[in-house]
């Protein structure tokens, strides 16, 4: 296990070639609820690749970096993870962040090789010609055992 510790903002360095991308108005949810409650940051921290030296880069959380900037934090919890190859950290990348969000396509077919994606759990298959990879089709669902049922939403739970 890498242990999660707080790092300085600015010993981070995001990926150059990280494909993910956030509109503005989810970029702004993200800032106010980190600014809410810091400890989801905790819950979900900033991971690194430490490539020695002190350099930091960004593999996953690159969003929560930039929210960590836009709201002038000094540190957030990273996980550093030691002697990553350049395919370990576009594996992880892209593993980090196939679940949601979206994709800028061009950095993906150029930085990427896209014959990994589906080992990766990405689907390159395009729905109604839109111009982004669509996250892999989700395993069967486990069955629970539904003990309450929000009246609002039909949560099951």
């Amino acid at each position: 296990m890498f242990p999660t510790k707080l790092t300085p903002v600015a010993d981070l360095v995001p990926h150059p070639n990280n494909p993910r991308t956030i509109r503005d108005e989810d970029f702004e949810k993200l800032c106010v609820s980190l600014e809410e409650d810091f400890n989801l940051l905790w819950a979900n921290p900033v991971v690194a690749s430490d490539r020695g030296k002190g350099e930091l880069v960004i593999i996953s959380g690159e969003k929560r970096y930039y929210a960590a900037l836009e709201l002038e934090l000094a540190e957030v919890p990273v996980c550093a993870i030691p002697n990553l190859s350049e395919d370990d950290e576009k594996r992880i990348m892209i593993k980090f962040n196939t679940h949601a969000g979206k994709w800028d396509q061009e950095m993906l077919m150029e930085y990427f090789d896209t014959e990994k994606f589906s080992d990766w759990g990405l689907d390159l298959s395009f729905n109604s010609g839109e111009k982004k990879p669509k996250a892999a089709k989700a395993p069967a669902k486990v069955e629970m055992n539904v003990k309450h049922i929000c009246p609002e939403c039909g949560h099951k739970f």
